[in-house]
Formats: C-alpha cells, structure tokens, sequence
C-alpha cells in the first residue's frame, strides 16, 4: 500500500465521524440538527404551476356542447357541412397545423 493509502486508512473517516457528531450534539435534552436542504422554485414553476391547476378546473369534454350535438344527431336536425369541413381542412393542412 503506497503512503497516501496509508493516510486516507487512518484519517479518512474522521470528516465522516465528525459530520455526525454535529447533527447529534445536545444542548440539554434537546438535539440540534444542522440547517436542512431547501427547495426553492422559480417564479415561472410557480406561475407554470398555477396554470396547470387553473387547467384541471376546465374539462376536457364540454358536456353541454356534446348533449346538444346527441340531440341535434337523434332528432335528424344536425346537418354536416362538406363544404366547411374541407375548407378548414385545407386550410389547417396549408397553415402548418394540420
């Protein structure tokens, strides 16, 4: 074993062993600790987290809108637009959304 084996066998622990003697100190009864990790967040996480809460109050589906269209579909009053449909399809397709 070289020298500095040697040293880090014999020494290397002590910074350990004094870590947890720090966290384990009493001042009568009482343990002190030393100071905790702490978390903070960016203004944007907080500001990301609050939209995503404000999302999850919208629903996915619009309950209103869909009982409206069952409705229209059992009554035989709801009618299809080709013409419409196409359009926004085309031009989705040419808007790069599609």
């Amino acid at each position: 074993m070289d020298g500095i084996g040697k040293i880090n066998e014999v020494f290397g622990n002590q910074g350990y062993k004094k870590k947890i003697q720090n966290t384990q100190e009493t001042k009568g009864k009482k343990k002190v600790f030393l100071e905790k990790d702490k978390l903070e967040i960016s203004a944007k996480g907080r500001s990301l987290a609050e939209i995503n809460r404000e999302a999850s109050r919208v629903p996915l589906v619009r309950e209103e809108v869909v009982r409206k269209l069952k409705a229209q579909i059992r009554s035989g009053s709801y009618k299809i637009d080709p013409d419409r449909i196409a359009r926004n399809l085309v031009n989705k397709w040419f808007s790069g959304k599609g």
